[in-house]
């Protein structure tokens, strides 16, 4: 009896959203070391990459003396490094 695979289509589809999250908790990584050499974010300890749903996401900035949160729904990786650095706080 043949071996029951998933459609190419659906196979696609889940690599592609898995690749996706884990690019950009990558970009967040390297962007948090890059914003660690600078003056103004030195204090920054992470950035967290958060997926709710399909549509919706956020990134957990985590500071030396807090928390913020940044809104990145629906953003592409390029969208997604333009918000953090505009909402991080003191940007």
């Amino acid at each position: 009896m043949d071996e029951e695979r998933l459609p190419l289509e659906l196979w696609r589809k889940i690599y592609n959203q898995r690749e996706r999250r884990a690019n950009k908790q990558l970009i967040c990584y390297k962007l948090c070391a890059v914003l660690q050499m600078t003056n103004r974010f030195y204090d920054l300890e992470s950035l967290e990459y958060v997926e709710e749903t399909e549509y919706e996401s956020h990134v957990i900035a985590r500071f030396s003396h807090g928390c913020a949160i940044v809104v990145t729904s629906a953003d592409n990786s390029w969208g997604m490094i333009l918000d953090i650095i505009r909402q991080l706080p003191g940007a």
